[in-house]
């Protein structure tokens, strides 16, 4: 199975097989999988990536914008993306905060391979995915923008978000293109002053683990839909409603709602 690396986003993107941001609607819903909404990317993020891990082109890409992003400044620009005095504020306030962190800054450092491509096949269904980095010495990164480091909030941002189903992937796309993996971590930012950084590792026998169930999980799912040609929607059957924890009301009434889920994070 092929690793591709230097390829361009837009050649990935059309490359044949399932990649995880499609595979993780099922976790919505197999009718939000089969009529995937529009994805709207931010450009900042992008920019932010590429300067990140690949410094070198950052310039051949993105341009500043003197004034406002009209038609005929983008048509000028030509394929430049234009970012604003703001945008490129942004990307050298993170860049020189990974950079300068005491764990971040050395592991960006480490010789290895920005955004590698994998495909890949499992059980006759043709796979892919592109990862953020690889250190030679095994260690795949993955950079994340998140409101909070804090360690509880990225545990719930990591969960919500199904971030460890996505590495999961990412692991098995590396292992049946025979890349060894010693460890995976993710780099998580605020992308707003003071531009705090964190670094977490997802254990492989752990967190690493339950994003694997969650991954066979949704390929099974996806396999019974294939089979039934049926496509349910989130909620085909009625159910009650419960209430989550922090309902205002609740704390009168003494009732249990069962609820896990806290929105106040």
């Amino acid at each position: 199975m092929p690793l591709h690396r230097n390829l361009p986003f837009a050649t990935y993107q059309c490359l044949p097989g399932l990649n995880w941001s499609r595979l993780k609607l099922l976790a919505r819903s197999p009718l939000h999988f089969r009529s995937p909404p529009p994805v709207d990317s931010d450009p900042l993020f992008s920019a932010l990536h590429t300067a990140l891990l690949e410094p070198q082109i950052f310039a051949e890409q993105y341009q500043l914008a003197e004034g406002r992003r009209t038609a005929a400044a983008k048509a000028a620009a030509g394929d430049r993306v234009l970012l604003t005095a703001r945008d490129f504020s942004t990307i050298q306030g993170v860049v020189d905060a990974l950079h300068g962190h005491p764990v971040a800054g050395p592991l960006l450092a480490e010789p290895g391979w920005s955004e590698l491509t994998m495909t890949w096949e499992d059980h006759g269904r043709a796979l892919k995915g592109r990862i953020d980095r690889l250190t030679s010495s095994g260690t795949l990164i993955d950079l994340k923008a998140v409101p909070s480091v804090e360690p509880r909030k990225i545990a719930v941002e990591v969960a919500r978000r199904l971030y460890h189903g996505q590495l999961a992937h990412y692991v098995e796309g590396l292992r049946a293109c025979g890349q060894y993996v010693e460890r995976v971590v993710v780099i998580a930012y605020e992308a707003a002053p003071p531009y705090d950084v964190g670094v977490y590792a997802l254990e492989l026998d752990a967190a690493l683990y339950v994003g694997e169930v969650l991954r066979a999980g949704l390929l099974d799912v996806l396999a019974q839909c294939e089979a039934e040609d049926r496509w349910p929607g989130a909620a085909p059957e009625l159910r009650p409603l419960v209430l989550p924890r922090w309902a205002p009301g609740i704390e009168q009434t003494g009732v249990d709602t069962l609820a896990d889920e806290d929105d106040h994070l």
